[in-house]
């Protein structure tokens, strides 16, 4: 009978592919190269009217193939003795020689590459390779396409503090902008940056964080912490918030951004308790800086992977009073009080620093993180 040239993994028809990859099927039914899916094909044609046996190079790295055999002439199917002589070589052996370019010969199998990646400092966690990277470096991939997931946070602002007027507080700094995506990545060098955390201020605006750059992609500083009467909360990836008057917190930047992404702004201030000024919060990666009227904690942050850490929380603003704003989930440091100084935000995971006040400066916002990760 007639041999398919179509088994359920196999796309177009073959004889469009006299010879070299044949397309397959990837996860998602697409029909992509033979090199693209989890199962891969090569076709080669063969004949010179008097050999009987041909070495077959499928180059698909697997002894667990099947191999079939038609003639172009008939369209029928040509019985084939098989030897396996390597994972990249079948030697195909047949009763009688074929005409001139005569036998198809196609291989079916899972093709294995030697796909691998280097940069950072690497982790097995949960099935994957987690790629870490705290400093600025590169990311690597060898041998073929990779699919990866990753995350870029930048740096958290530095928190805001006043050094006169006793009674006006700093505000917390902003979260460093938070990305998280899923791209396949070619072969290539990859340069990454990761983003240092802004300076906490002794009086007046706190720094903004560094941006940390990697895919293309940027993920933006978060905005210093306002300190100064008339100051608002510093722009940036996430807000830093207003400081204790009748101040405004910083804009969230980073979802407007060209790369996308998460930030918030930060909290607004108002007066506390005797019209006491109280300053907001830092914006997070999931969520707005508080108004310093509710409490001025800073936003909370995001988890990578999902249900994983926590990263990009925002700085809690500062009281002069036995409490002060909480730093967001996600390495967001809380704010001074009258008795302890503003806490900086947590390395590596762009965390705003906490806000100050007269007697106490802000705190450094935390550095920024890329992590990539794909299955092993």
């Amino acid at each position: 009978m007639p041999i398919s040239w179509q088994p359920s993994d196999i796309g177009a028809d073959p004889a469009d592919y006299a010879e070299g990859e044949v397309p397959v099927k990837d996860a998602s039914g697409v029909f992509v190269p033979g090199e693209g899916g989890s199962s891969a094909a090569y076709a080669v044609v063969v004949g010179d009217g008097g050999t009987t046996s041909f070495d077959v190079v499928h180059g698909l790295g697997t002894s667990a193939v099947a191999v079939t055999g038609s003639s172009f002439a008939s369209g029928f199917e040509v019985p084939l003795g098989v030897i396996i002589v390597d994972a990249n070589t079948v030697r195909v052996v047949v009763g009688a020689a074929p005409s001139d370019k005569d036998l198809r010969v196609l291989v079916v199998g899972a093709k294995v590459t030697n796909v691998t990646a280097s940069g950072g400092t690497v982790t097995t966690v949960g099935g994957y390779n987690v790629h870490t990277f705290t400093a600025d470096g590169t990311f690597e991939v060898s041998g073929g396409s990779l699919d990866v997931e990753y995350l870029i946070v930048a740096g958290g602002g530095g928190g805001g503090a006043r050094t006169s007027y006793s009674t006006y507080r700093g505000g917390g700094g902003g979260a460093g902008g938070f990305i998280k995506a899923a791209r396949t990545l070619p072969v290539g060098t990859y340069p990454v940056t990761v983003g240092s955390g802004g300076a906490g201020a002794s009086g007046g605006l706190g720094t903004q964080g560094a941006d940390s750059i990697a895919f293309d992609l940027t993920a933006i500083g978060g905005g210093g912490g306002g300190g100064s009467v008339g100051d608002d909360g510093g722009d940036g990836g996430s807000g830093g918030g207003a400081p204790g008057n009748s101040n405004t917190g910083g804009s969230g930047l980073q979802p407007a951004s060209v790369s996308g992404g998460l930030g918030n702004r930060g909290g607004n201030a108002a007066s506390g308790e005797n019209g006491t000024p109280v300053a907001g919060g830092g914006g997070g990666a999931s969520a707005r800086g508080q108004d310093s009227a509710e409490g001025g904690n800073g936003g909370d942050g995001s988890e990578f992977p999902v249900t994983g850490p926590i990263y990009g929380g925002g700085g809690g603003g500062g009281q002069m009073a036995s409490t002060a704003g909480l730093g967001g989930t996600g390495g967001g440091g809380d704010g001074a009080t009258n008795t302890l100084p503003a806490v900086a935000g947590q390395s590596a995971t762009g965390g705003g620093g906490g806000g100050g006040h007269a007697g106490a400066p802000g705190a450094t916002g935390g550095s920024g993180i890329v992590i990539v990760r794909y299955p092993i």
